[in-house]
C-alpha cells in the first residue's frame, strides 16, 4: 500500500536535507519518538503539524474544491558547549535548502 501523501511529503524533506550535506548529516529522521544519543548530535527532525481543509465555494464542473494546508515543523537538536552555535547554523543550513 502506497505511503499517505504527508508521510511522502515528510520523506521527501527528510532526503532533501540528508544531500544538502548540513552539519546534521544523516542525523535527520521524521516524526522522532526518542531522544537521539548524544553521539548522533546535532540532529534534524521532521514532523507534520497541522493540516487545514477548507471547502472552496462553487468547485469546478459542479465537483467540491478543497484548499488544503499541511505545515510541517523542522527541529534542530544540538548539545554541548556549542549547542546554540551548532542549532543555529543548522536553522541557516535548512531555510538556505528549502
Amino acid at each position: 500500500m502506497a505511503q499517505h501523501m504527508q508521510q511522502q511529503i515528510l520523506a521527501a524533506w527528510r532526503v532533501d536535507l540528508v544531500l544538502a550535506a548540513t552539519l546534521a548529516g544523516d542525523s535527520v529522521r521524521v516524526e522522532g519518538r526518542n531522544a537521539y544519543p548524544v553521539s548522533a548530535l546535532p540532529a534534524i527532525d521532521i514532523s507534520a503539524a497541522d493540516e487545514g481543509i477548507e471547502p472552496l465555494s462553487g468547485g469546478r464542473g459542479g465537483l467540491a474544491t478543497l484548499h488544503r494546508e499541511f505545515l510541517v515543523d523542522v527541529t534542530s537538536i544540538a548539545t554541548g558547549e556549542q549547542a546554540r552555535e551548532q542549532a543555529m547554523e543548522l536553522h541557516a543550513q535548512i531555510e538556505e535548502r528549502m
